[in-house]
């Protein structure tokens, strides 16, 4: 893979599986297109945005505790962090999923799933698959 900017702020590089593999080609249009939409929406209005996790090949997916049929093998999710410039802090995921969904509901923001975790307070899980998904897991 060679690293590049594929949105104005985001790297290729910052979505590739923690493992190591190569990201398959075809999943890279999808990153890219993703990253708009996160440069867009969230890094733009919110502040600067930390990709925690994008693409995972199944194996990693697994071992990371993943949805067997979990958006980020696909590479059209990330798991994202937010940080406020007015407060110095990061934005909680639950504030964030209530953003964002609200956004989606307007139009302002493709449709797809978000979803927070107890145990990653401040972060936010957000894909364009194209269908409504909403949790809070553990």
């Amino acid at each position: 893979m060679i690293d590049r900017f594929i949105s104005t702020h985001l790297k290729l590089s910052e979505f590739a599986c923690h493992c190591g593999c190569e990201m398959p080609q075809t999943i890279e249009a999808k990153i890219e297109a993703l990253a708009q939409v996160l440069d867009a929406h969230f890094r733009d209005t919110l502040g600067p945005t930390k990709i925690i996790s994008g693409y995972r090949c199944a194996t990693h997916n697994l071992r990371e505790g993943g949805a067997p049929d979990s958006r980020h093998v696909y590479g059209d999710a990330a798991d994202i962090a937010v940080y406020d410039l007015r407060t110095g802090k990061w934005i909680l995921g639950l504030w964030l999923a209530g953003w964002a969904a609200a956004k989606q509901d307007a139009g302002a923001i493709p449709i797809g799933g978000i979803g927070t975790y107890e145990s990653k307070p401040y972060t936010l899980h957000f894909d364009t698959r194209g269908s409504i998904a909403r949790w809070r897991r553990p």
